[in-house]
């Protein structure tokens, strides 16, 4: 004897398929949609672009850059990135920068970058003109809070440690780890970030040691 589905497992079977289409062709729809977050507009040599699907490309000035990219400088390269909101994001030499998240509009405005190693510098832009900046660059032993600034951060004596420098003094810098905090306030004045220690106390960077950093991230004009 042939037995026959009852109607109504049917319906529930179809509208299963119905409702499983609607979830893929939104999940699409998204992704479809997904805007860039910044641009690139130097680059000297070589810089990669890593997709959050796994994808790698050989970077191009005026190429797009998307949340959830990652960056990744060669020996020897520089890099600038502009984001939509104007900030600037400078990477040294065989640098790696995740955009863990980048979201400026007129309800929402966050921003969450994480560093893996060599070096960078942010000029803050439209995104930190509120009254609680959220934006924040996490490495591997630390957090660096921004509140709207200039500042360079990186592998600045050996890849064991973090050196973060504030250089100009209109905002704070909060740098932070599960031992401590510190605040840096006067242009000039730096810290460093080592393992299973807080933040050391915060002082005035030598000139020779400021050069040294900054030259990690200069770059010509683009």
């Amino acid at each position: 004897m042939i037995k026959h589905r009852p109607m109504y497992k049917m319906m529930r079977s179809g509208n299963r398929l119905i409702a499983y289409v609607v979830i893929m062709l939104t999940a699409f729809a998204t992704y479809a949609k997904a805007e860039p977050v910044a641009k690139v507009v130097f680059i000297k040599p070589k810089m990669m672009i890593e997709s959050d699907k796994g994808t790698t490309k050989l970077a191009q000035r005026g190429d797009d850059v998307f949340r959830l990219d990652t960056i990744h400088t060669q020996q020897n390269a520089r890099a600038i990135i502009r984001f939509s909101d104007s900030t600037v994001l400078t990477l040294s030499s065989d640098t790696t920068m995740h955009i863990d998240d980048f979201i400026f509009s007129p309800n929402k405005k966050q921003a969450s970058f994480e560093f893996i190693k060599g070096a960078f510098r942010i000029v803050t832009g439209a995104i930190t003109k509120t009254a609680s900046p959220n934006f924040t660059v996490n490495t591997p032993i630390g957090t660096i809070g921004i509140r709207g600034t200039d500042f360079w951060s990186g592998n600045l004596q050996d890849d064991q440690s973090i050196d973060v420098v504030l250089l100009e003094s209109d905002h704070t810098l909060e740098i932070s780890n599960e031992f401590g905090k510190v605040v840096l306030t006067q242009a000039g004045e730096g810290t460093t970030l080592k393992p299973n220690m807080p933040p050391l106390s915060p002082r005035k960077w030598p000139q020779k040691k400021l050069d040294k950093a900054l030259n990690l991230t200069q770059t010509e004009q683009p």
